[in-house]
């Protein structure tokens, strides 16, 4: 009993003492970074169609970032994390909540998203998590992730937080690139140009958002096998 009892104190050590390494590597890896940056991709939908590349565009951006002077970026690929808009915010928000980060801030953060995407005639846009329905306008709200709530998310979780410790000189630039249609979705269509920004008040200090395709056109997600136009270039 007496062995027993020290082996499992042991494991429990040993376990503890991983988890402590896994927090100091995952601090090293996120502090004092010139870019940091978290790549989405999301190719296979429950109830519209599925893509083809978008996970293999996350994977090829987050590389080309990886290997760069001084920066680092985690893919969001896994269907544990990109099924519904509750974990796909919860993934971002756990990412923002790096000690690292705030310890030693990036001057740039770049989130990229390659999936469907829809804008409606009321000027919102959003990303569309693996198992949401779209068919219903009010599935929009309840099954996917507006702009404006990531926005905010970046905002309450990374951006005020750097703001008041270190004040607007370390400021973050926070780049959004939406590699994702701008269309509204099955069963429905508008006319006219649409404003696709967040209300001010749900954005960061500094930000700029950047999408794959003009307004109300969808976005090619290219060939079989490949990428898309957008990640190409």
């Amino acid at each position: 009993r007496e062995m027993e009892t020290t082996r499992e104190g042991g494991e429990s050590s040993t376990q503890a003492g991983v988890q402590n390494l896994d927090r100091g590597l995952a601090y090293c890896r996120w502090a004092g970074l010139r870019v940091a940056g978290l790549c989405i991709g999301v190719d296979e939908y429950a109830h519209i169609g599925n893509l083809s590349n978008a996970v293999r565009d996350a994977d090829a951006v987050c590389s080309e970032l990886k290997a760069a002077s001084n920066c680092y970026a985690e893919p969001m690929t896994s269907k544990t994390v990109t099924s519904t808009a509750g974990d796909l915010i919860r993934s971002v928000r756990k990412r923002l909540q790096e000690p690292g980060l705030l310890k030693d801030p990036p001057l740039l953060f770049v989130l990229h998203y390659a999936g469907h995407g829809i804008q409606t005639k009321e000027k919102k846009v959003y990303l569309v998590p693996g198992n949401a329905r779209t068919d219903h306008p009010d599935d929009l709200e309840r099954e996917c992730l507006s702009l404006d709530t990531l926005m905010r998310t970046l905002r309450q979780e990374l951006d005020e937080p750097v703001l008041q410790k270190f004040g607007e000189a370390r400021a973050i630039v926070f780049l959004v690139v939406l590699d994702a249609c701008r269309v509204p979705g099955p069963n429905r269509s508008f006319d006219g140009a649409l404003a696709c920004e967040p209300a001010p008040e749900s954005a960061p200090l500094r930000y700029t958002i950047v999408f794959s395709c003009s307004r109300t056109t969808t976005a090619s997600d290219g060939p079989s096998g490949g990428h898309s136009p957008f990640v190409r270039a």
